[in-house]
């Protein structure tokens, strides 16, 4: 079974239209399973959507950090 923090971010990718239900998702995800990088792949595309350039670059850099360590929970 997947874990929750898998569901809230696929979730966030379902509310597109409501941009900060989604973002709720995301920290919800985070809050979870702080080492998934998932949710912040999410948030970054939902920040830069925003215009939120600099919080969306800061969500991608801890994407991809997390990414390489191969090391996440679900």
């Amino acid at each position: 079974l997947p874990s929750i923090s898998i569901l809230y971010a696929f979730s966030a990718s379902f509310y597109e239209t409501n941009q900060n239900k989604a973002i709720d998702f995301c920290n919800r995800a985070i809050e979870t399973s702080p080492n998934n990088p998932y949710p912040y792949y999410e948030r970054s595309q939902i920040r830069r959507k925003l215009g939120l350039t600099q919080a969306a670059d800061e969500d991608l850099e801890t994407y991809t950090k997390l990414k390489k360590t191969g090391e996440w929970d679900y």
